[in-house]
């Protein structure tokens, strides 16, 4: 253990054995929570309004995909939630091909160019 890393403990809490009224927490699971993240997360969506998505919108988010293209693993799908508010119409689109590194640095990029997005 060392002192200020954050820890993602899973356990059940049950009787002790042969104690019917004594409780105990056994863990079954320690992870470090900035690891978590990466093995977790499966999708990306990006939201985005039906009157944004035009070819400056791709180009966008083009460069933030390219801005990092080493980062491994990467495990993440992305797709693209594009909505219609006057017709209150949703379309969800996922990406064949392109998947990312959920890493602090994407999130980053895509909170810098004020891209709504969502970890699934």
């Amino acid at each position: 253990m060392v002192t200020g890393l954050f820890l993602y403990i899973k356990g059940k809490i049950q009787e002790r054995f042969r104690q019917a009224d004594n409780l105990e927490f056994k863990v079954q699971n320690i992870q470090l929570l900035s690891e978590l993240r990466d093995k977790l997360a499966k999708t990306i969506t990006l939201n985005v309004s039906a009157n944004d998505l035009n070819e400056g919108f791709i180009n966008k988010v083009n460069e933030i995909i390219t801005q990092n293209p080493d980062v491994q693993p990467r495990n993440c799908l992305l797709q693209f939630k594009v909505y219609d508010a006057d017709e209150n119409i949703t379309v969800i689109m996922p990406s064949k091909k392109i998947k990312v590194n959920p890493n602090n640095d994407l999130l980053t990029l895509l909170e810098l160019n004020h891209l709504e997005f969502k970890l699934n």
